[in-house]
């Protein structure tokens, strides 16, 4: 199934923080679309903004800047303490970053996986402090690398 626009909708409504918007988009969507093109756009989008953020003139940050920015992130409040399982996201970065093979995640449960993806992809784009356009363009190029991909 093909990643629609409103898919894309509904990912930039949750990216941008505007939650009235994703939740009313997120009901026009069917299950089909949440658990398929949606979580697709979702993984490719982590990795695009894994790699901005941690890719420089195409050298991978070092494991000591990954370790430091997930202390950083999950210090900045008890839900991010709480949901950011810190090995899990410093696998996650370190293979968006093509760093290690995607073994690392072969013990690792899916769902709790992606609850963790999704909420490293908000702190990313956050941090990035991704205006309208930039958050238009990252999602463009994660729904061409999804399509590509998936």
């Amino acid at each position: 199934m093909a990643i629609n626009d409103r898919v894309v909708a509904a990912l930039y409504a949750r990216l941008a923080r505007q939650w009235d918007e994703h939740e009313r988009l997120m009901g026009t969507l069917s299950k089909e679309e949440i658990n398929g093109p949606m979580v697709d756009l979702i993984t490719a989008a982590f990795v695009e903004a894994a790699r901005r953020r941690f890719l420089k003139e195409g050298v991978p940050a070092s494991d000591a800047e990954v370790i430091d920015y997930i202390a950083f992130s999950r210090s900045k409040s008890e839900a991010a303490a709480d949901r950011i399982d810190p090995i899990l996201a410093e696998k996650q970065i370190n293979l968006a970053l093509q760093k290690v093979s995607p073994d690392v995640m072969k013990d690792v449960d899916a769902d709790t996986a992606f609850d963790n993806q999704v909420f490293l992809l908000s702190l990313l784009v956050a941090d990035g402090d991704y205006g309208d356009d930039e958050l238009s363009e990252l999602l463009q190029r994660s729904r061409e690398m999804a399509e590509e991909l998936f």
